[in-house]
């Protein structure tokens, strides 16, 4: 007689103190990845905010330059930013001291030889939950694209304009800061949220 011998089956998977295990070293390295994303994040969200509103004056002074202007009466071409906001506004002007204001005293739209202080051209977005830090006018003259003799915002030795981007809840060092020199050279700068140099 011939006995036949069963092989025994290996079961193949995983047992519950293994798989535990993988649960929890997944968890370990989540933990210690996803704060690290977030600040890479934000990071990255700063940088393309300052790319962005580099670029755009760069615009506003090539309109400048090449006496691009819808209105008949605009001077020059220049960006408005406002403190705690997300957007910022293209805009020509006739007189680059009124940053602000969008009609001069006695003066309206259709009047003859009336026109508006500025005109907005264009308004532009930061990145979700960026906001400028900076309050005023960087302008370029119709023509040659000089900077505007008074500009607005922080001066500050050769500096002729100080942009600060960041978030809300940025403190110290984590905003950007871009500076408009007053040969009208746009470089990034080290700032403080505040305004005020590194």
């Amino acid at each position: 007689m011939v006995y036949k011998t069963h092989k025994q089956k290996k079961n193949k998977g995983f047992t519950l103190v293994e798989l535990l295990l993988a649960i929890g070293i997944l968890a370990g390295l989540t933990a210690v990845t996803v704060p690290g994303f977030a600040t890479y994040s934000k990071n990255q969200r700063r940088k393309q905010a300052l790319t962005q509103i580099m670029g755009d004056i760069s615009l506003a002074r090539n309109n400048a330059t090449s006496s691009k202007s819808s209105n008949s009466g605009a001077l020059y071409w220049g960006i408005r930013f406002k403190s705690n906001s997300n957007t910022y506004n293209l805009q020509t002007a006739v007189n680059p001291n009124n940053c602000g204001a969008i009609e001069e005293p006695g003066c309206s739209e259709g009047v003859p030889g009336c026109f508006a202080n500025t005109h907005i051209q264009n308004k532009y977005n930061l990145p979700e939950g960026m906001i400028t830090r900076t309050n005023g006018c960087v302008y370029f003259k119709i023509s040659d694209g000089a900077v505007a003799p008074l500009p607005h915002g922080v001066t500050s030795g050769t500096t002729r304009g100080r942009i600060v981007v960041g978030f809300a809840t940025d403190t110290g060092t984590e905003c950007v800061g871009i500076s408009i020199s007053n040969a009208g050279v746009v470089s990034e700068i080290p700032v403080k949220c505040d305004g005020t140099n590194e």
